[in-house]
């Protein structure tokens, strides 16, 4: 990943939750759903939630999250059988962003299956992403951010939930075993291998 690209972990948001600190646009990366709804949840929460110390889990505008049931969060509507956001949905939210909440301070955008957004969507999302309008979150689910324009990534933080920094350790362990081994297998002498 680019040095340039912001990058974090469960932690990471944690922190920036708890600080106040989250950007208007956040990629959560996760192979496993259930993860990834609690997250969605519990940012949307933390976005509308009139209390000082948010999310509370207990006002009107948390339960309204928790039943979907908010009318400042919108998630973008899949389209086809492959489950992607098209272009004119995009266009849709870009639209829709610069509308004032009707409830909350700040409006909610879940773009699920962002991984697998069309190219001309993309493209449409980053005028929104480069200018945001004020008290606006955008919230990209996917699997693999890198499925992502550089362009897209570069202006929102990536937050990889449930990925075990002792899983990346050791896969780069075995790769650098498997290099060693096949390294050796290209030499005649026994001993080396």
């Amino acid at each position: 990943m680019n040095d340039n690209l912001k990058s974090g972990s469960i932690q990471a948001l944690e922190n920036a939750m708890k600080n106040g600190r989250l950007p208007h646009g956040v990629v959560l990366e996760s192979t496993q759903p259930q993860l990834l709804q609690q997250y969605i949840k519990k940012l949307s929460k933390w976005a509308v939630c009139k209390e000082s110390n948010k999310p509370c889990d207990a006002c009107s505008q948390c339960k309204k999250v928790e039943t979907d049931n908010h009318p400042d969060i919108y998630t973008a509507q899949l389209a086809g059988k492959t489950e992607v956001v098209n272009v004119d949905e995009i266009r849709k939210i870009c639209n829709d962003a610069y509308i004032k909440p009707n409830e909350a301070k700040t409006k909610v955008y879940i773009i699920p299956n962002a991984d697998k957004m069309q190219i001309q969507a993309q493209n449409a999302f980053l005028k929104v992403l480069e200018e945001p309008p004020q008290n606006i979150l955008f919230i990209l689910c996917c699997t693999s951010a890198q499925q992502l324009l550089l362009t897209i990534r570069s202006r929102v933080t990536v937050y990889k939930l449930g990925f075990d920094t002792t899983d990346d350790e050791n896969a780069q362990k075995a790769i650098q075993k498997a290099e060693q081994i096949a390294r050796a297998l290209t030499v005649t002498k026994g001993y080396e291998l």
